[in-house]
């Protein structure tokens, strides 16, 4: 039996079972295959949906998730104590303080320079395991830690 024929009555039993006739599951499935009125095979393409709506299960968009933010202001810091990623990848987080200072990642012994109320954003691939101190330098404040594992 030709594979796309086979799918096609699979998917159109396996609607028929669990759609409500006229739903859009049952619509999608429906057009797949050949119509009655005509000779030869045709092409359909279902909804990107149609396989959640064939299965039951909920379709689920995830969004990028955000970029971790840090802020000294009066020498509190407000942000994630620590920012957990997995070995190899890359690291960005937003990064502002109301004094000039140097902010120092231990262990990749990377530097940047803060100026005052300026918005930084630290980059780095993450090819080291392990966990290492954040700090304003000069100031010896403790802004997070990264945790590559």
């Amino acid at each position: 039996m030709n594979h796309t024929i086979g799918l096609a009555l699979l998917m159109l039993l396996l609607v028929g079972c669990s759609a409500d006739p006229g739903s859009a599951a049952s619509t999608a499935v429906t057009s797949v295959g050949r119509p009655p009125d005509s000779a030869g095979p045709t092409t359909s393409v279902a909804p990107a949906d149609a396989a959640s709506e064939i299965t039951g299960a909920p379709t689920t968009v995830f969004a990028e998730p955000a970029r971790p933010s840090i802020e000294v202001s009066e020498g509190s810091v407000r942000g994630p104590g620590r920012i957990e990623v997995d070995l190899g990848e890359t690291v960005q987080f937003d990064f502002v303080s109301d004094v000039a200072d140097e902010l120092h990642i231990h262990g990749y012994d990377l530097r940047y320079e803060i100026v005052v109320n300026e918005p930084l954003v630290v980059e780095l691939v993450a090819d080291i395991p392990g966990i290492f101190e954040v700090e304003m330098e000069e100031a010896g404040l403790l802004v997070t830690e990264l945790v590559v594992q």
